[in-house]
């Protein structure tokens, strides 16, 4: 049957149809007459039927011949679908499931028919394993790495291998416990390309599986200190299991342990002996394990050497608080109060303890680099007071003031005879000026009325020679006093030494405890300290003390200041005599009010913490005397005076670091009984402990996350960081290579972030974090991954919700049959073949069985 085409002519006989290209061709069909008038009349010497088969020969020829140069194809059509078939081949897949899996896979495979179909292997990597023209196919061996599951991957590998004008579908053979990607949304995406997604849950059988899932442990220690790791396991069922620590690959115990099923905790004391990055790991001695992968966890741990303990005092011979500190692990160093000024020695030090030293005269430098290293460097400041530190009650505040825990307070003298007071004026020629001389009587005179009645006074006026004009008396009789004052008159030099002796001889003569002596002048002295300083040692000796008051820019401050430094009083300097009176009520109070409480303190806890632990207070001796204070309100006190309720020994937190604070003195001026006493040296050496750095200096802060096959750090400091140079830098170790640098990437205000590749065996990784800090030395923070296995290795039944979701966004079913994969598809395609040179072989042999008619 024929049927025109356009150009072409179909041509159809019984199921096959052809295709005439060029119809043209078929004018040779034109000559069959011919072929039969010729062959009847010249084959009359043959029999009549050979004639007829000779000539019906010839004209089948010629048609062959006719349709060949027609040149006729074949056009086929079909809607096979191409499909891709994806087994997982991750280590999370027992045999028994690996088993199963072949077997679909090659059922599938031997009813694929004419689809072209690929077979797909994947854990981490996928890799095709099999093409169309692979006649069997064998899961057995196949190059893909098994410690992971990227089942999106391997969707991403199909999409290229499919031929165009092909139904597109891909049955996955998992478990679902993907670990890289996300397979729902790739399979939303392959549906938008026209893929149609199906599932085929392949689930592990039920195995019991113990696995280290980490190590907890801190980061950094101290040499020989003892710390605890502690192995988190997790089991899936009940069952008795031999462990295994090691320390730096040595065994240090080995027992066998009942697990529970689900989380249990495994503890273990350690030290070490040795600075530098160490490794603790443990390890499940499981025989019948489903993962071997998973059974091992381990940390490490930077050990630091013993802290660095700075003990600064005022001379150079051993104190009881440094032998105390001799006793301790730790790296002792002493020196004078000059080291205060030396930064980078104090931000080296973990732990400086300012021995007795006169905290109100250490300068703003010295208070500065101390504030810097505690606040922003985290290094520990313990004090002990004493005498030497009476004036931190003063009317201004000490620098030293703001790093402590309590401020100091004055209160009333408690003595028979509170106070001798001796007033050593000048009345030269110098002061006739103005109103000089008269606004210092009035000054002395309501001085007078400000003392107790029971208070001595005594009054000297120096020029060119002293004069006794009160004689040492009781300030009851301040009328009288009063009235000789008024009386003098200025006029002559100055010659301030002898004035200071004629005092101290009045004063010696006192029986109080607290001697004192007010020292004004306006002038140059005749006679030098040079000279005439064994007048001022001797008050130092007999424990006078000598506050001066310098007026005017011709005062001799230079000698003025050498009289109240050697004898422990306070120097003035003012150029208006109208600020004396001011001055001389201050130092009014300061002599008749103190924050020295020298009596007999018993000490008792406040508060019972680690740092007083296993120390008798009830037994200890009593102190001989404190500096009166009180707690600032977020201050800490441990220690107390059993009488007056008052702070002993306080602390606090200061930025980074802790201070404390001991207000009777560590020497035994204070405290001679508690150095013989057994509870001293234990309490001191707990303090240091419990004062010490507890962290790496500064405020560095490093922290380490494990994302699949990467580790993510993220560094945070306090402040934003704008100096180049200045950005922290964080390397990683690993147990298998050198150190890699992690790139960082600022991410915000001292906010940075970076990732690093872990390697397959290569841990557990150390992680080293490092910037120079704003006051000088170096900040550091130290971090650690413990779990030496990938997501692969966490045992789990598998995850059946995860593929029938996956199924859903693809558009197809859940464990199809071959019958469903392998169903016509909705596109058809039309293959064209070409059959003229079936013509030309059919024409040939029409004429070679011609000849054999004719010959035979």
């Amino acid at each position: 049957m024929f049927e025109p085409l356009g150009d072409a002519i179909l041509f159809t006989l019984g199921q096959h149809q052809l295709t005439l290209l060029n119809p043209s061709g078929l004018w040779l069909l034109l000559l069959v007459p011919a072929l039969w008038i010729v062959g009847l009349w010249m084959g009359r010497d043959l029999r009549w039927y050979r004639r007829l088969l000779i000539s019906f020969l010839r004209s089948v020829a010629v048609a062959a011949l006719a349709i060949a140069w027609a040149h006729p194809v074949q056009i086929e059509r079909e809607n096979a679908p191409a499909v891709a078939l994806l087994a997982d081949l991750s280590d999370s897949l027992d045999a028994p499931a690996r088993a199963r899996m072949e077997e679909r896979v090659r059922e599938l495979w031997e009813a694929r028919g004419a689809a072209p179909t690929f077979l797909v292997g994947f854990g981490r990597f996928p890799t095709l394993l099999a093409g169309p023209r692979e006649r069997r196919v064998s899961l057995n061996g196949a190059p893909v790495p098994g410690n992971g599951s990227d089942i999106a991957a391997a969707l991403r590998l199909t999409y290229g291998l499919f031929p165009p004008g092909y139904d597109r579908r891909v049955l996955i053979f998992s478990d679902g416990e993907q670990t890289h990607g996300d397979l729902v949304a790739e399979a939303l995406r392959a549906r938008d390309l026209g893929l149609e997604l199906s599932t085929a849950p392949i689930l592990p059988a039920a195995a019991y599986d113990a696995r280290v899932e980490e190590i907890r442990a801190p980061a950094q220690v101290r040499l020989q200190d003892p710390w605890e790791a502690e192995a988190v396991v997790v089991s899936s069922a009940a069952r008795s299991v031999e462990v295994r620590w090691t320390r730096d690959g040595e065994e240090v115990e080995r027992r066998v342990v009942t697990l529970g099923a689900g989380q249990n905790l495994l503890p273990l004391k350690l030290t070490f002996d040795a600075e530098g990055w160490h490794t603790v790991s443990l390890r499940l001695l499981s025989r019948r394990d489903r993962f071997a992968q998973n059974n091992t966890g381990a940390a490490r741990v930077f050990v630091s050497g013993f802290p660095r303990v700075l003990l600064v005092r005022t001379g150079s011979e051993q104190t009881p608080l440094h032998q105390v500190l001799q006793g301790l692990r730790v790296r002792l160093t002493a020196k004078t109060i000059e080291a205060l000024e030396d930064r980078a020695l104090l931000a080296e030090s973990d732990l400086i303890i300012l021995d007795d030293l006169p905290l109100p005269k250490l300068s703003k430098t010295m208070v500065e680099n101390l504030r810097a290293v505690v606040e922003e460097l985290g290094a520990g400041l313990l004090l002990t007071t004493g005498p030497a530190s009476s004036e931190l009650a003063g009317p201004e505040d000490a620098p030293i003031e703001a790093l402590l825990p309590v401020t100091f307070r004055q209160v009333k003298k408690r003595e028979e005879i509170p106070a001798a007071l001796a007033f050593v004026m000048d009345r030269s020629s110098s002061m006739a000026r103005g109103e000089k001389f008269v606004i210092l009587l009035r000054a002395v005179s309501d001085t007078l009325d400000r003392l107790r009645d029971t208070a001595q006074v005594s009054l000297v006026m120096f020029d060119d020679y002293p004069e006794v004009v009160v004689p040492l008396t009781e300030a009851r009789n301040r009328d009288t006093i009063k009235k000789m004052l008024m009386a003098q008159r200025v006029g002559g030099g100055t010659s301030m030494f002898p004035g200071l002796e004629a005092a101290h001889r009045e004063l010696k003569r006192s029986a109080a405890k607290l001697r004192h002596v007010i020292l004004l002048s306006d002038g140059q002295s005749i006679t030098l300290y040079d000279q005439f300083g064994y007048i001022v040692e001797a008050m130092a000796k007999d424990r006078i003390t000598v506050s001066v008051v310098a007026l005017g820019q011709d005062a001799d401050q230079d000698e003025l200041r050498r009289i109240s430094g050697a004898t422990g009083g306070r120097f003035y300097h003012t150029d208006s005599i109208r600020n004396v009176p001011r001055i001389f009520t201050a130092e009014t109070e300061n002599f008749t009010q103190s924050n020295v409480v020298e009596q007999p303190l018993r000490a008792e806890p406040a508060k019972m913490v680690q740092a007083l632990a296993g120390i008798a207070f009830e037994g200890a001796p009593a102190l001989g005397g404190s500096l009166a204070s009180e707690a600032r309100p977020t201050a800490e006190v441990l220690l107390r005076t059993s009488d007056r309720k008052e702070p002993l020994l306080a602390r606090w937190r200061f930025g980074l670091g802790r201070v404390a604070l001991f207000t009777s003195d560590a020497q035994g001026t204070w405290s001679g009984a508690w150095t013989a006493w057994d509870g001293f040296g234990r309490l001191w050496s707990q303090m240091a402990e419990d004062t010490l750095r507890r962290s790496p200096p500064g405020d560095l802060r490093l922290r380490v996350a494990r994302e699949g096959d990467r580790a993510v750090v993220t560094v945070r400091t306090s402040e934003d960081i704008e100096t180049p140079g200045a950005e922290p830098r964080v390397v990683c170790l690993g147990m298998l290579g050198a150190a890699r640098p992690v790139p960082l990437e600022r991410r915000g205000p001292g906010f940075f972030r970076g990732e690093v590749p872990l390697e397959d065996g290569g841990g557990p990784y150390a992680f080293q974090a490092e910037r120079p800090a704003r006051r000088g030395g170096r900040e550091s923070a130290y971090a650690f991954l413990s779990r030496t296995f990938g997501e692969e290795y966490i045992s789990g039944p598998g995850n059946q919700k995860l593929l029938e979701e996956a199924a859903r966004a693809g558009g197809g079913q859940v464990d199809p049959d071959a019958r469903v994969m392998f169903a016509p598809g909705r596109l058809d395609r039309r293959t064209q073949h070409d059959r003229w040179a079936r013509f030309v072989w059919l024409a040939l042999a029409l004429f070679l069985a011609e000849v054999l008619v004719r010959r035979l």
